[in-house]
């Protein structure tokens, strides 16, 4: 996809767009600087006039200047409006059509992750059955392996006492059996569980996106969960509150609980030409 903007017919480039000063106004404005620069201090009336004249005329170039600055752009603001206007022409329908498959296909992953979380359920549920099933066999094998060693030591001659031993180790080894088995069928579930964690989307991804929106700030102070919140300055409303307390009291420095207050000065003069 291509957009390009034109000046007739001809391409536009930044190369051949130059932006100039007017000379005349350049030199004013240096002449204006230099005459500025005279102002180095101010310690009486005389040279707060001199300084507050000065800071005026400053401020009737600056604004001429901002004034220019905005006449100058208003073309390419509107060739920047029209370049946006453009693509969204040729965009708006691609986006659209594209937010519309996205949702077919958000409805399909939500049909298939809900599948998938019935079987894991349902397989989580066998695996604790056979994890269950393991376990009462090999408590039932290390039971009769007890019972066949008490018989050992209950043996009356070496016969008995052979035969006993025989049996032992036979319980011995069918309760390492269960264990085995045991062992075999947790790996065989956590192979299982390691597929059925497989992305959804070949090629692409599927996002868990929460949105939120605060419904209760006092619930959420009262349970200590100032982590959840962000806070910024009400400016507006501290420079309310500082001059209610001036009002009131014109003598002390406003103070705001857990805020610090700075007070600065800034003069102010109006813009005048010579």
């Amino acid at each position: 996809m291509e957009i390009t903007p034109y000046y007739g017919n001809e391409p536009l480039s930044t190369s051949s767009v130059v932006i100039r000063v007017n000379p005349e106004d350049r030199k004013r404005a240096q002449q204006l600087l230099g005459e500025a620069s005279e102002v180095v201090v101010v310690k009486d009336d005389e040279t707060f006039a001199q300084a507050k004249y000065m800071a005026g005329r400053l401020k009737a170039l600056l604004n001429e200047i901002e004034t220019s600055r905005k006449s100058t752009k208003q073309p390419f603001d509107a060739v920047l409006e029209a370049i946006s206007q453009t693509a969204a022409q040729v965009g708006n329908p691609v986006k659209d059509e594209q937010q519309r498959i996205l949702g077919l296909l958000n409805e399909y992953v939500s049909l298939l992750e809900a599948e998938r979380k019935a079987q894991e359920r349902a397989r989580l549920e066998e695996a604790r059955r056979v994890q269950a099933e393991h376990d009462r066999r090999i408590r039932e094998a290390q039971e009769a392996q007890a019972r066949a060693e008490a018989q050992v030591r209950e043996a009356q001659d070496e016969a008995a006492r052979q035969k006993a031993r025989a049996e032992a180790q036979a319980k011995a080894l069918a309760a390492a059996q269960e264990q085995l088995a045991k062992e075999i069928a947790l790996e065989g579930a956590q192979v299982g569980q390691e597929q059925a964690q497989k992305g959804l989307v070949t090629g692409g991804r599927v996002d868990h996106v929460y949105k939120f929106k605060l419904i209760d700030v006092t619930q959420v102070i009262q349970a200590g969960a100032l982590r959840l919140l962000r806070f910024e300055i009400d400016h507006l409303a501290c420079q309310d509150e500082c001059k209610a307390q001036l009002d009131n009291n014109p003598d002390l420095d406003p103070e705001l609980p857990g805020i610090q207050v700075t007070r600065s000065i800034n003069v102010s003069v109006r813009a005048r030409s010579r």
